[in-house]
């Protein structure tokens, strides 16, 4: 199951909102969209979700990160660990 955050609504203009392209997500095969109906997208708000299917758990996880890059979802960077100072 993928999130979508409000925040997809603003990526093409952070001071106004756009709702996503959905018809991307919809051509991917197994992909179910589930929209929550709610009016006013903000930063954070639980949008909606969308989950692939299938009986391949590598293949359906590929096709759910693919799906994210089609509507603008990054992968954020895995945080670094600290440094260890030496003394």
């Amino acid at each position: 199951m993928v999130n979508l955050l409000g925040d997809l609504w603003y990526l093409q203009d952070p001071h106004h909102s756009h709702e996503p392209d959905w018809a991307q997500l919809l051509a991917v095969p197994n992909l179910k969209l589930h929209l929550y109906g709610k009016h006013h997208a903000r930063p954070g708000r639980k949008m909606g979700h969308f989950t692939v299917i299938g009986s391949d758990a590598q293949k359906v996880q590929e096709s759910a990160l693919a799906a994210r890059r089609l509507i603008g979802i990054q992968d954020e960077p895995s945080p670094q660990p600290p440094s260890q100072a030496r003394g």
